[in-house]
């Protein structure tokens, strides 16, 4: 048995600030934080295909992250307290549940070609972006006193914008929704759009003050999408690797109308896979098997569609969404996350529908369809480009 084992530094931050961030954060990447009792040596959580079987170090934050098929990646964290500072105790392996499992641990790598690759690569990710979100988090805080990037500590509730709008609770007892994970929604033209110059600035105290306007407007931010700069030279004026993306989200609510078109799909490939099955069955008992052997796939085929067509969510609700881009210049001048730099800004906002969507390896919410225009949404991009040209991040 094996675990991925790090101490990570957390300069500036103590440890119930470093706490309230990776609470907010295990939430925004779709963990689930135990209940790890002092006393607990081993933690079974059954399940119909299988028990989960963990082992969790006593004192320790202990969150997972389920994947298609059973396997599981565990975060076992422990914030020690130095000073005005923090170190982060990292543990972190992927276990599942079922027979194949038993209990056994795998750390984190780097590549898939390994026993669990897929979950374990995808651990590895995410211990990646959780390094960079709380490196990004301590050097902004002591430069100004700006809101955590988590995913609800601190900032308004959801804006509910009529009586089908759930509280989260019920929404997700109901229909969960998965974490957003559209990137390519951008591509769109959204019906509220404006675009801004900002002053040079490095990016992380961009992102916080973005963070800090779009809570204040009353959306969740549900998703962010950090600049990426390791010290190499730009290698053009703009570069897709430096751009970064924030969104917003207020009044998620089930679609209903989504809901019943998927029915009425779902209803047909139903039928049709019956029939197929049916054909299949008195072709193999005719005495004629080829047929039969071909049509009984396709009818499986459509039932597991069927299946997935059943469990996928679909949602309502309004975003407001910033794509921000530096001007690099190809100077051969190594770059990072401190360096200023001047920034065009597309700021955007619509009410949208947007779908669940699950593979054996990952989940996640794309954005469906545009809705028509909500009145008022028409101001929310002015106002956050007039925010944060009013007091933008030195």
């Amino acid at each position: 048995m094996a675990r991925t084992i790090r101490d990570i530094a957390v300069p500036n931050l103590p440890p119930m600030e470093v706490d309230r961030f990776l609470r907010g954060w295990l939430a925004q990447n779709g963990f689930q934080v135990l209940d790890n009792r002092p006393g607990d040596s081993a933690k079974v959580l059954s399940h119909w295909d299988g028990d989960l079987v963990l082992h969790p170090k006593p004192g320790s934050l202990v969150a997972l992250e389920e994947r298609t098929g059973g396997a599981t990646i565990v975060f076992e964290l422990a914030i020690l307290p130095s000073g005005d500072s923090s170190t982060l105790h990292f543990e972190g392996y992927t276990t599942g549940r079922g027979p194949g499992w038993k209990g056994k641990e795998y750390d984190f790598i780097p590549k898939v070609l390994a026993v669990a690759g897929v979950p374990r690569k995808r651990g590895f990710e995410l211990l990646g972006e959780l390094e960079k979100a709380l490196t990004v988090s301590s050097a902004a805080r002591p430069v100004a006193d700006l809101p955590l990037p988590s995913a609800g500590a601190g900032r308004p509730p959801m804006v509910a914008t009529d009586s089908s709008v759930l509280p989260a609770r019920d929404l997700a007892a109901r229909a969960k929704a998965y974490r957003w994970s559209d990137r390519r929604f951008t591509a769109k033209r959204f019906p509220f759009e404006t675009e801004v110059k900002n002053p040079p600035t490095p990016a992380y105290r961009l992102e916080s003050r973005l963070t800090e306007i779009i809570s204040s407007l009353g959306f969740e931010v549900i998703f962010e999408e950090h600049p990426r700069f390791d010290g190499r030279p730009a290698k053009a004026a703009t570069s897709d690797p430096h751009r970064g993306l924030i969104v917003g989200e207020r009044g998620l609510r089930i679609d209903a109308g989504l809901r019943r078109r998927a029915l009425v799909t779902g209803v047909v490939a139903a039928v049709f896979a019956i029939g197929l099955m049916a054909a299949a069955f008195w072709s193999i008992t005719s005495g004629d098997p080829e047929p039969g052997l071909l049509a009984a796939p396709a009818g499986i085929m459509l039932a597991v569609a069927l299946v997935s067509m059943a469990g996928t969510g679909s949602f309502d609700s309004d975003i407001a969404w910033v794509l921000y881009t530096p001007h690099i210049m190809n100077d051969g001048q190594a770059i990072d996350w401190r360096t200023p730099f001047s920034f065009d800004l597309r700021i955007g906002a619509g009410s949208i529908a947007s779908r669940n969507w699950a593979s054996r390896s990952s989940r996640g919410r794309n954005l469906k369809e545009l809705k028509p225009i909500t009145p008022d949404l028409s101001s929310v991009p002015t106002r956050i480009a007039e925010q944060l040209l009013a007091s933008p991040p030195s």
